[in-house]
């Protein structure tokens, strides 16, 4: 397997740098459906863009679908989700926060899914307010910036919204509709918007935002809980929101990351349970996974079973995204699930071939090979609970070599060591 066979090359420092320094190719798998993603997780040699990736779509979060007259309906935002994905937020991972929030604020799929694009100057007729839209002005400061507490109140989320009257879509693009625009005097937070602003006043709020004190702080708390402990270290939130600095660096935010102390801490280490698609991925990988050919004919399988365990990438409906809370991922449905994908995973005969060749084990004991396949699935190793279960299980389920291999790789997916990280 690529990866782990990078990183034991060439050490954990070096391999960092690699993943940030833009040297390797870039991530191929850039479709929009729960197979690309799981594609993109495990074959590409950007390990970091792929995870920041996932990150920032769920920051910026847009479900493709919506309900209509009790109907599945594609809009907007599931026409142009690739464009949200690819084109608004891939390239800017590791560059200006301010031009990620200016691209996804003009991402033909953000506008439709917070009402942007019907969010016009507000007419009053026959006693009837029609116009205005304040959805996308409350979740750009409230979600996407400064956090609920950054200091904004009502008001300055009507007058945030007015700024923002006629960023709209026309044939599925972003388009400024100037006819539809209130050019009349604003105010938000303080900072004055005269009178005859049109479509800059909006540029200048967006940057206005990522510019405000609270924007590193509401961001580095995410990232920390998102890569280190969904209760942010002290320490490495100060660490990473400093890195922020003038030019709204997410490279640097993301370095300081990765380079701080509590990033490797013992108490950090399996501090968080797994989402579905990223155990579906971990699974793969710990097998030896490296394309699609190796997960060809249960690749359908996968997919159901992350929709069964609880996530459907693209299609979560808040645009809060997916919480980094555990919790919201434990349940008895959840981790029934998680069993059923594991078994899939772990009897796939060339996945089979994969891990007796990475473990270097022929599966003819059943303790060498618990030993041998836990060594090289679970980092950090198995409990002592976890590997005497183990054994059980192999003993207990497996009558030939192949079955010990499959049968060991199963319980091991499925053990408290495996289900986090």
């Amino acid at each position: 397997m690529w990866h782990s066979n990078r990183y034991d090359a060439i050490g954990r420092a070096a391999y960092v740098t690699e993943q940030l320094d833009g040297s390797l190719a870039s991530i191929s798998a850039t479709g929009t459906t729960i197979g690309n993603k799981a594609l993109r997780d495990v074959t590409s040699r950007r390990q970091l863009e792929a995870a920041l990736l996932e990150f920032w779509f769920n920051h910026f979060n847009i479900s493709t679908e919506s309900l209509k007259q009790n109907q599945v309906v594609k809009t907007i935002r599931g026409r142009m989700v690739g464009h949200h994905q690819n084109v608004a937020i891939l390239p800017y991972l590791l560059g200006d926060f301010g031009t990620m929030l200016l691209e996804t604020a003009k991402s033909p799929s953000m506008l439709d899914y917070l009402d942007n694009r019907i969010n016009f100057e507000a007419e009053v007729v026959n006693d009837k307010v029609f116009g205005g839209n304040d959805n996308y002005a409350r979740e750009v400061m409230e979600l996407h910036t400064i956090g609920v507490n950054g200091g904004y109140n009502e008001l300055d989320i009507t007058e945030a919204a007015r700024i923002l009257t006629g960023w709209s879509v026309t044939n599925d693009a972003y388009f400024f509709k100037q006819a539809r625009h209130d050019f009349n005097a604003k105010t938000v937070m303080g900072v004055p918007y005269p009178a005859g602003g049109g479509e800059e006043e909006g540029v200048a709020f967006l940057d206005f935002l990522a510019n405000h004190p609270s924007a590193p702080d509401f961001l580095a708390g995410k990232l920390v809980a998102r890569f280190i402990n969904e209760i942010p270290p002290a320490g490495a939130k100060a660490a990473v929101q400093a890195a922020y600095g003038p030019n709204r660096d997410l490279g640097a935010m993301t370095t300081a990351m990765l380079n701080h102390p509590d990033f490797l801490a013992e108490a950090n280490f399996r501090a968080k349970v797994k989402p579905p698609s990223r155990f579906v991925s971990s699974g793969l990988l710990a097998m030896g996974a490296k394309d699609f050919a190796d997960w060809s004919g249960i690749e359908a399988d996968l997919v159901d079973g992350i929709v069964d365990a609880g996530e459907t990438p693209y299609v979560v409906g808040p645009p809060t995204g997916y919480p980094e809370q555990s919790d919201f991922w434990v349940s008895s449905a959840s981790m029934l699930s998680r069993f059923t994908i594991a078994e899939r995973i772990a009897y796939h005969p060339p996945l089979i071939a994969k891990l007796r060749a990475r473990s270097s084990t022929l599966g003819n004991d059943t303790i060498d090979t618990v030993d041998a396949v836990a060594a090289e699935m679970v980092p950090g190793g198995l409990s002592n609970d976890s590997r005497v279960a183990v054994l059980d299980h192999v003993a207990a389920n497996a009558a030939n070599s192949d079955g010990r291999v499959s049968a060991a790789a199963h319980l091991i997916m499925c053990s408290p060591e495996f289900v986090r990280y």
